[in-house]
């Protein structure tokens, strides 16, 4: 995913598609968007803690190597959305931001998002009925 295609999602988020001139956003976009993606950098399926800041990018034709598709489209596109209307249209950008919020909340709960470090749980007992355990007191 380059950071255009983030771009170009945040524009049809701000509902600024038509004939309006977009380049104020576009000369804004790069260090918005490499500001949210150090944010969203620990949230990344392709977090490495070895590698502790994202790779930022240099112009919107960069392809994302710190985060994942889904993170970039659908969180940092809600953010940069949010940035760019700030001055324009408070009441558009704080929906936008809260919806940055409530996606980025979503992510660092671990909805959609592997928890680094985790590991599976086996069963122990080897049972099938592993509930029945806990149904009586003895």
């Amino acid at each position: 995913m380059t950071g255009k295609a983030v771009f170009d999602h945040a524009i049809v988020l701000m509902d600024s598609k038509g004939d309006q001139d977009i380049s104020d956003y576009e000369n804004r976009a790069i260090e918005l968007i490499n500001g949210l993606q150090g944010e969203l950098y620990p949230y990344s399926r392709l977090y490495n803690p070895a590698i502790p800041d994202p790779v930022f990018l240099t112009q919107l034709s960069d392809t994302f190597t710190s985060l994942d598709d889904t993170l970039a489209y659908t969180i940092l596109a809600h953010g940069l959305a949010a940035y760019l209307l700030m001055d324009e249209n408070p009441s558009s950008a704080n929906t936008l931001l809260q919806r940055y919020q409530d996606l980025l909340a979503a992510r660092m709960r671990g909805i959609g998002n592997p928890v680094h470090g985790s590991v599976d749980i086996e069963d122990v007992e080897g049972t099938d009925n592993w509930f029945n355990r806990f149904t009586r007191w003895d």
